[in-house]
């Protein structure tokens, strides 16, 4: 399924339709999978990956001529296109399908560009629901988008010959694809279509249910074998990992926030904005969607500066000095590397300043600004309410408040910012400055999600799940990202019965201040210790040692707190992860590295007593000071000073006071 809105057309809300064809097909033995960005691409990447019988196409379409300059449709009997003045001689009037792109501006693709796409794909039949799609064009064009579509590689296509009102669309689908799953053809699954929206249609004198056409290229009436045994095509996986010296933003599968995405890459590529402030309840998706955003632009040519913050880290100039630094050096060698020397010798000089201790602090982070200004970097600053005073929202460090609002008021040129945040730091933000809420996932998200899952989606087409108590659990327990990973996992084997039950005992009518909490510790009650009980004993106490560590380490690593030799840790880090309480991570590094879910950190760490947890703390700092020794940092991916800060907040919480005292020694050498 792909449903398309492009900003500057009518509008349709996208998230509706999509739930609107996800209710369609409850409780129906189908494989089902859907599209994010509304984008031609996006369509064509889920395709040549999933493979469907049926490709359910929702958006707006147009017959006429698109010109070969600028890429605008112009009506089918226009000479000369309207937009840029180009001849439309020799260029013939198709239907066209209005997809979204990158901005989420209208990107018209015709029939043969769909035809091409889905050639040899094994689509037996698109079904395109939108305004015009069906319209029968002059005698001179080719046809509509379904009669575009249709011929040897699409054999079968279904389009309105009008627009419809979503309730008849939405109601013809459920009939039609109820009917077509249970074994009848085609043209039988559209009759019978047809048939029940009559009974609605003609109570209000409505002549919808005559819409829907059938173009066939073919005498076949079954777009699937009966006789094959279903089986779960292959999907998408494709994980979002984190960037070098994070831990947050890593996804599993990045769903949702398409606005969001399009509105700021957009902003941010014309220059309409310069930094982005990402803000949100804790587990809403900030850092991912400041990692996405981030890889999408270093696609672009920008280089991403991360720099993250966590309460036993806080954000200081040194650190902030340190990693832009470095990102400076390593341009620099690019820089060279294809010949541009003055350029290098520029990202040199400015590194080596902001290493400068004759020069004060507060004019290098001048310069920093000044030497981002003339390049092409991201700065990414996140998690950075750890830097901040909860009540007051006023940043605690004097330098960093001064970098904080020099950085917003001008920062220029070339490069961009972006900051994560729970809330929005006090003051009042440039011109250039936006600041991005982010809430719930939508209905359709989350369940998109939840249906990514192959014994998740199983269920489902079994009845074992339903449709309804899923969305009960979305109802209850919110629809940020923080716990849906977890969530999904449980839904695997947990009973219809047993789920309800839980979450019947939810009370009802908290406060809202109190939402987040609630929420957390029922999801925690019902989906955390549930999949934690699924680990031995062993491999329990093991994850919650292991849940120490703030930092990616490998097994060296998990094993210098958990006691496991090497071999066996092997599998349980794969068994952490199969139970989403883990993910790999290999970019920057030398060898796998592994870490463990920020949000869960805590609630693994509760499991341990306080004697353990203070011992497992001391082993992780002797473990990284180890490391720092022997100049090991660069098979972490990390610096000697972020090794330095880690190994130091271990000892703290250890209650080791001497040992604390040592690396703080090491962090000032350091930095010095």
């Amino acid at each position: 399924m792909a449903v398309s809105s492009p900003t500057d057309l009518a509008a349709l809300d996208y998230e509706r339709e999509e739930e609107y064809l996800l209710r369609a097909i409850s409780g129906l033995d189908v494989a089902f999978d859907s599209g994010d960005l509304g984008s031609f691409q996006d369509l064509q990447d889920h395709v040549e990956q999933f493979r469907p019988h049926v490709v359910h196409l929702t958006g707006h379409g147009a017959v006429g001529k698109k010109c070969p300059l600028c890429g605008r449709l112009s009506e089918p009997d226009e000479k000369v296109c309207r937009n840029c003045s180009a001849s439309l001689e020799g260029v013939s009037a198709l239907g066209h399908f209005a997809f979204e792109d990158e901005s989420g501006k209208a990107d018209m693709r015709s029939s043969e560009e769909l035809r091409r796409l889905m050639a040899g794909s094994g689509v037996q039949c698109v079904f395109v629901s939108g305004c015009e799609i069906g319209k029968a064009p002059p005698t001179e064009a080719l046809g509509g988008v379904c009669q575009g579509l249709v011929g040897e590689e699409v054999p079968l296509a279904i389009g309105w010959a009008a627009s419809i009102s979503d309730d008849v669309a939405n109601q013809f689908a459920r009939s039609f694809y109820h009917t077509l799953v249970a074994g009848r053809p085609i043209d039988r699954s559209l009759v019978q279509a047809r048939q029940d929206v009559w009974k609605s249609c003609e109570k209000r004198g409505d002549p919808s249910w005559t819409l829907p056409v059938l173009y066939s290229a073919t005498d076949q009436g079954q777009i699937f074998d009966l006789q094959k045994p279903p089986e779960n095509p292959p999907r998408q996986k494709r994980p979002q990992l984190p960037l070098p010296g994070m831990t947050e933003g890593y996804a599993e599968q990045f769903i949702g926030r398409r606005r969001e995405q399009q509105r700021l890459l957009a902003a941010l590529q014309d220059g309409s904005l310069q930094t982005v402030i990402i803000t949100g309840l804790g587990g809403s998706g900030k850092s991912s969607l400041a990692t996405r955003l981030a890889r999408t632009l270093e696609g672009y040519g920008f280089e991403p500066i991360p720099v993250p913050s966590s309460r036993e880290k806080p954000l200081s100039s040194a650190r902030l000095l340190q990693a832009c630094r470095r990102v400076f050096r390593q341009a620099a060698r690019k820089c060279e590397a294809r010949g541009d020397t003055l350029k290098a010798r520029v990202l040199k000089a400015a590194a080596q300043d902001l290493d400068n201790p004759d020069i004060p602090v507060n004019e290098r982070l001048e310069d920093l600004v000044s030497t981002l200004n003339e390049g092409r970097f991201l700065l990414v600053l996140d998690n950075f309410e750890s830097n901040m005073d909860e009540e007051k929202r006023s940043i605690l460090n004097r330098d960093l408040v001064e970098f904080y609002e020099y950085l917003l008021a001008n920062l220029t040129g070339g490069s961009k910012a972006i900051v994560t945040s729970r809330y929005l730091p006090a003051g009042k933000l440039p011109p250039k400055v936006k600041e991005e809420t982010l809430g719930d996932l939508g209905e359709a998200s989350f369940f998109k999600f939840m249906r990514r899952d192959d014994l998740v989606e199983k269920r489902l087409r079994s009845g074992e799940l339903s449709h309804e108590l899923l969305k009960e659990i979305r109802r209850r327990l919110g629809g940020t990202p923080r716990f849906l990973g977890q969530i999904r996992k449980v839904l695997r084997d947990i009973s219809a019965e047993e789920l309800k039950q839980q979450l019947d005992d939810i009370p009802k009518g908290i406060e809202k201040g109190e939402l987040q909490k609630k929420q957390d510790k029922y999801c925690e009650d019902i989906f955390i210790s549930r999949l934690y009980s699924y680990l031995t004993p062993e491999s329990q106490r093991a994850l919650s040692r292991a849940a120490v560590y703030d930092v990616a380490v490998n097994t060296e690593g998990l094993e210098a707190v958990t006691g496991k030799p090497t071999e066996e840790l092997k599998g349980l880090v794969r068994e952490w992860q199969d139970h989403a309480f883990a993910y790999p991570k290999t970019e920057r590094a030398t060898v796998e590295l592994w870490t463990v879910y920020g949000l869960l950190r805590s609630w693994l760490l509760a499991q341990l007593d306080f004697e353990d947890c203070k011992a497992t703390h001391e082993r992780a700092g002797d473990f990284l000071n180890e490391v720092l020794l022997k100049n090991r940092g660069g098979d972490f991916g990390t610096s000697p000073a972020e090794v330095a800060l880690e190994l130091r907040s271990h000892y703290l919480q250890a209650q080791n006071y001497e040992k604390a005292r040592n690396a703080t020694d090491k962090i000032s050498n350091i930095f010095m």
